[in-house]
């Protein structure tokens, strides 16, 4: 599991960007206990996604 930090990073994106592609539905997040991860196949398939655009 990667946090908000790593996930950005790894995407290249900054942590407003990703958290606009979480609420767009472009890549997965996932919460445990107020904290939000993303696992690595969830950035793979939002890279995927972003592109195809």
């Amino acid at each position: 599991m990667n946090k908000r930090k790593e996930a950005a990073e790894k995407l290249r994106v900054s942590l407003v960007t990703l958290d606009a592609w979480t609420k767009a539905g472009i890549i997965a997040a996932h919460r445990i206990g107020g904290r939000v991860y993303y696992t690595d196949s969830d950035i793979n398939n939002a890279l995927k996604k972003v592109s195809k655009s």
